[in-house]
Order: structure tokens, then sequence, then C-alpha cells
């Protein structure tokens, strides 16, 4: 199980209470110690091949809806 924050941990405490500049650098520092998530979070075998299929699909079907200029014209009001 994870180790898990105390709601009263004094370092938490002293980051909270710091500028928003310095508690988005800290936040930036946290995660990037946090590395390569994917080997923390393993996938078993069926969670791969369930991953795989859905990838096999997606690129199997051509894209649909429309393009990002049909779509933007709709919204503007000049659909043909």
């Amino acid at each position: 199980m994870p180790n898990l924050i105390p709601m009263s941990d004094p370092h938490l405490d002293d980051v909270l209470r710091r500028s928003l500049a310095a508690r988005l650098e800290a936040i930036d520092r946290l995660w990037e110690s946090i590395g390569d998530p994917g080997d923390a979070l393993p996938l078993t075998d069926a969670d791969r091949a369930d991953l795989d299929r859905r990838v096999a699909e997606d690129d199997a079907e051509p894209p649909g809806g429309p393009t990002w200029t049909e779509f933007r014209k709709k919204l503007e009001g000049h659909a043909d």
C-alpha cells in the first residue's frame, strides 16, 4: 500500500502556506520525481491484450466525424 501523507503533516502545511508560484514549483518537482509511472503500474496479460485489441480496432476504423474545419463552420452557423 502506498505511503499516504497524514492530513496534519507539517511539511505539507508549510508548502500550502507558500505563494502560488512556490506551490506550483513544488508540484512540478513532485511530478518529476515520480519518473516513469509505467514501472509502478504493471499491466496484467489480460489488460495488455485488451489494450492491444482496442488499439487494433482504432487503427482499423477510419476516422469518424467531421473535420475541424467542418465542425467550426457548423459552430459558426455556416454549415452547408
